[in-house]
C-alpha cells in the first residue's frame, strides 16, 4: 500500500472513531495531524486526560495483544500521550463493524464495543481516568 493510501486510510479511521465517540455522547473530532505527539492527537475529545491512538483497516490478527504491530501502537501511544493522561489504542479490524480497544493497567486486555455492557465498561474506564488526581 502506498504511503498516501495508508495516510488516507488512517484519516478515515480517525474520522470514523470520532463519529463513534459522538454516538456515545462525547464531543469528538479528528485532530490536526502534523508531527505526532501530545499537540496533535488522532482524535480530540471532551474526555479530559484521555489520549486515543487510532489504528484502522488492519487484518483482524495483526493487532492482537503480543503482536509486534500492537507493541508498536502501544509505544506510539506512550510517546504521544500528554503527561498525566491515560492512553487507549483503538482499532477496527478490516471487515468488522466493531471498534476494539486496549489500554495499560493492572491487566492489559482487549475489549470490543460489542454490546451495551462493553460500551458501559469503556465509559467506566474513561470516567475513572478523568477523575484521577
Amino acid at each position: 500500500m502506498s504511503r498516501v493510501n495508508s495516510r488516507n486510510k488512517g484519516a478515515n479511521g480517525e474520522r470514523q472513531f470520532a463519529a463513534h465517540l459522538r454516538e456515545l455522547g462525547f464531543q469528538a473530532r479528528r485532530g490536526q495531524q502534523h508531527a505526532g505527539g501530545p499537540d496533535s492527537p488522532d482524535v480530540v475529545t471532551s474526555l479530559d486526560n484521555i489520549h486515543f491512538e487510532v489504528k484502522f483497516g488492519y487484518p483482524k490478527d495483526v493487532l492482537d495483544l503480543g503482536t509486534k504491530a500492537m507493541e508498536e501502537a502501544i509505544d506510539q501511544a506512550r510517546r504521544e500521550q500528554p503527561n498525566g493522561s491515560r492512553f487507549f489504542v483503538v482499532w477496527k479490524p478490516r471487515g468488522t463493524r466493531r471498534w476494539r480497544y486496549t489500554t495499560e493497567g493492572d491487566i492489559q486486555a482487549t475489549y470490543c464495543f460489542r454490546d451495551d455492557q462493553e460500551e458501559s465498561n469503556f465509559l467506566n474506564i474513561t470516567n475513572r481516568s478523568q477523575n484521577k488526581d
